[in-house]
């Protein structure tokens, strides 16, 4: 699992289309948009489009060869997988604002918010082959590190599938 807390939300650095902001209001599922993605200054202008989300089921699509990374703007939510293998493993990461994290949907993932009412998280989302991986995630890590600083919680290989 890959994940960086930075000390900035890059909320300064963004600008949120109104019209992004405004599908907090109709949020029963996940909600992408690339709206105003091309006008964001670069790594930002590089993501597939905004997401924004209460929370996500779990869910799993294990014949996948795409892969999710995120950079949570606004959060206060927990990214939660179970790896199948010889023995299920549980992880749980905190995903705030300035988080850097890679989303595999071939296990079983989802995220929650920390309080019932808590708020939407409201994201960019890169989607990558999974042989790109790596190089992506080094490519925006060593990007976003260079705007402000960021702290590793955790980065480990992701499995193979």
């Amino acid at each position: 699992m890959k994940v960086i807390r930075f000390e900035s939300s890059f909320r300064d650095l963004i600008q949120i289309p109104a019209t992004v902001s405004q599908l907090e209001h109709e949020l029963s599922t996940c909600v992408f948009s690339s709206e105003g993605i091309a006008e964001l200054p670069e790594p930002f202008s590089s993501a597939e489009g905004w997401t924004l989300f209460s929370e996500i089921w779990p869910d799993r699509v294990p014949d996948t060869n795409e892969i999710e990374i995120h950079l949570a703007i606004y959060a206060d939510h927990s990214f939660e997988t179970i790896a199948d293998g010889q023995i299920a493993t549980h992880t749980s990461v905190g995903v705030f604002s300035g988080t850097l994290f890679v989303r595999d949907r071939a296990p079983l993932s989802w995220v929650r918010q920390h309080s019932p009412s808590g708020m939407i998280y409201v994201g960019l989302r890169w989607v990558v082959d999974r042989g790109d991986l790596d190089a992506e995630w080094t490519r925006l890590s060593n990007s976003l590190m260079a705007l402000a600083p960021g702290k590793y919680i955790k980065c480990s290989p992701m499995p193979a599938h």
